[in-house]
């Protein structure tokens, strides 16, 4: 078991290197746990050309960034707080000016500013501590970005982090 008392799930990284290797996904997000023992996948996104392309890259982000913001955490009490926080993998798509197309896999640890209160406190904290041992089980393929504010969790700032500022 990892320092952080936090096991990270083995479908997690199943999943991730279907994500990763065999382009079977667009995004996965993960949650702690009620019982608070391991890392589980909440939800995934299919990868979906038709889709992507009928509804556009901002649209499908949205609709991503809408399960990040509606989470609830739920502490193994029983007790839950509203705006819970939650980890996520996106495969981002951009371009690089006289490169082409590139794909880039952003690990996102979400945590909004907003939440407050002795649960709210206590996920934060417990997410936190999963964060790391995520992204070592994920290796050293993915970029990690912090976002704490619902105002910077946009579609502009993730290809940003994903091109590392040169993408369009």
């Amino acid at each position: 078991m990892p320092e952080s008392g936090i096991r990270i799930n083995p479908e997690c990284v199943t999943a991730f290197a279907e994500l990763s290797k065999e382009r079977k996904h667009r995004y996965i997000i993960y949650k702690i746990s009620d019982d608070q023992q391991e890392v589980v996948i909440d939800s995934i996104g299919a990868r979906d050309s038709a889709r992507e392309l009928e509804l556009g890259w901002e649209q499908l982000w949205e609709e991503f960034a809408q399960k990040l913001k509606t989470a609830k955490f739920t502490w193994h009490t029983g007790a839950t707080s509203e705006r819970g926080p939650r980890l996520a993998v996106f495969d981002v798509p951009f371009s690089l000016p006289g490169e082409g197309d590139r794909e880039k896999i952003v690990l996102i640890s979400w945590s909004s500013d907003d939440a407050f209160g002795s649960i709210a406190g206590k996920g934060k904290m417990a997410y936190s501590l999963a964060k790391p041992v995520l992204a070592n089980a994920f290796g050293s393929s993915v970029i990690e970005i912090q976002i704490n504010d619902e105002a910077d969790l946009n579609w502009t700032n993730i290809k940003n982090a994903a091109s590392k500022g040169k993408g369009v």
